[in-house]
């Protein structure tokens, strides 16, 4: 007969000393202020889970709360300087392009204004609404004023007003969750676009918001940005690749 062996059972370690992260690790004070950012975010997360998992020792709490300082100075001292950087090269600064005063604002405001009075009359001609809204919902109900203010101001030809009680069909279609929801349908170049304005209550600055951007998107074939307060003497691609051949060429 064949002599059996016994089965090998694999060793276990106690529970505790697979789990047991190590605890005790040293910081160097000197070294933190200069650390590469990827080792000294690690370290930071290190000191913090141990400050998490033993709140009581007071070390491991004062250990996170020092280097948490040092975290908070080196990105101050970040800050400072990029901002310094930043002002030597405007043409890349988005905050100069949107100056957030008083003049330029009003300035924004207006051309958003003539932005409106160039869009919205294009898109009536060929786009409509679809405003899908449920029986015995407020919200809708205030909804509903709200278009009419906005049919009456823009002469909209176009609003189909959809009880989605009533079509289920087409809220499955296009996939209403809330009420009110707003969409706007109609055709670009021969083809049929869709584009959800909005769920929820939308007021008047909103849906004509909504729709300049869905104008520079399917008709002008770009994202729609805010109007820039500034007047760019170079174009900041040039700029960068200026920038970049220069340092090549010292």
């Amino acid at each position: 007969e064949e002599e059996k062996k016994p089965p090998i059972q694999a060793t276990k370690e106690p529970r505790q000393k697979q789990i047991r992260e190590k605890k005790d690790f040293e910081i160097d004070w000197k070294a933190v202020w200069n650390m590469h950012p990827d080792q000294f975010q690690n370290l930071l997360n290190k000191t913090e889970k141990r400050a998490v998992q033993y709140p009581n020792k007071k070390q491991y709490m004062r250990d996170y709360i020092k280097l948490k300082f040092v975290a908070q100075k080196r990105a101050s001292d970040f800050q400072i300087a990029y901002g310094r950087a930043r002002k030597e090269m405007p043409l890349l600064d988005y905050s100069v392009r949107r100056a957030p005063n008083s003049l330029a604002s009003r300035l924004e405001v207006d051309q958003r204004r003539q932005n409106r009075q160039k869009v919205v009359p294009k898109m009536r001609e060929n786009m409509g609404l679809f405003f899908f809204f449920s029986t015995g919902c407020r919200y809708c109900e205030e909804q509903k004023e709200i278009l009419s203010h906005f049919v009456e101001k823009w002469e909209w030809r176009q609003l189909k007003s959809i009880n989605i009680d009533q079509h289920p069909e087409l809220r499955k279609k296009y996939q209403v969750e809330i009420v009110p929801d707003l969409w706007v349908v109609g055709k670009v170049e021969g083809e049929i676009r869709e584009a959800r304005l909005g769920a929820g209550l939308l007021n008047l600055g909103e849906i004509e918001r909504g729709l300049t951007q869905l104008y520079f998107r399917w008709f002008e074939g770009k994202h729609y940005e805010r109007p820039n307060m500034t007047k760019e003497l170079k174009s900041p691609k040039d700029y960068i690749l200026q920038k970049s051949e220069s340092r090549r060429d010292q």
